[in-house]
C-alpha cells in the first residue's frame, strides 16, 4: 500500500470523525456518539486508519480496504453499537442492514476491539496480497471467538460454516 492510498485512508477517518460528531447532543445520540469517539479513536492511536478505510452507513461503523466510497459486495468490517456497555462486530459482504454477515458477535465494550483487530486482520488476508504490516499487527489479546479462514474474495470455506451455528 502507498503512502498516497495510506493518506486517503486516513482522510476517511476524519471525515468519520466529523460525521459522528455532527449528530445531536441530546438523549438518543449522546451516549452513541461517546462510544464511536472513543472507539474510533483508539483504532486511530493504534495506527489502523493508514491502512483501512472508514465510513458509515446510518449508525453503523463500516471498514474496508478498498480505495473508495460505496461499498456494494466487497469484504468489510462492520460495527454496531448496541448499548452502553456492548458493541457488535460483524465481518461480511453486504450492508448490515440488507443482509447477514458471515461471521459477527456481540461482545462487551471493552473486549471487543480485541476482536475487531482480529477481523480486520481477517479482511486484510481476504483482499490484499501483501503481508499484514508490521507496525499494524499490534497485540491482540487471546479470544475465545475464532475468526475462520476464507477461500477468497471475503467468503468462507464451505467446511467451516456449520461450525458457526448456521
Amino acid at each position: 500500500m502507498d503512502s498516497a492510498q495510506q493518506l486517503r485512508n486516513a482522510a476517511s477517518w476524519h471525515a468519520l470523525i466529523a460525521s459522528i460528531r455532527e449528530h445531536p447532543d441530546n438523549d438518543y445520540w449522546i451516549l452513541w456518539k461517546q462510544l464511536a469517539m472513543r472507539f474510533v479513536q483508539k483504532a486511530v492511536d493504534s495506527g489502523l486508519n493508514n491502512y483501512f478505510r472508514a465510513g458509515r452507513s446510518m449508525n453503523h461503523l463500516v471498514f474496508s480496504t478498498l480505495d473508495r466510497n460505496g461499498l456494494r459486495d466487497e469484504p468489510r468490517v462492520t460495527i454496531v453499537i448496541r448499548t452502553k456497555s456492548e458493541i457488535q462486530i460483524a465481518y461480511g459482504n453486504s450492508n448490515r442492514l440488507f443482509g447477514s454477515p458471515e461471521l459477527e458477535y456481540t461482545l462487551p465494550l471493552e473486549e471487543g476491539f480485541s476482536t475487531f483487530r482480529r477481523f480486520l486482520h481477517q479482511l486484510w488476508t481476504a483482499t490484499i496480497s501483501d503481508p499484514i504490516p508490521e507496525e499494524m499487527r499490534g497485540p491482540i489479546n487471546p479470544i475465545s471467538c475464532a475468526v475462520f479462514p476464507t477461500i477468497g474474495n471475503g467468503q468462507f470455506a464451505e467446511s467451516v460454516l456449520p461450525t458457526i451455528g448456521r
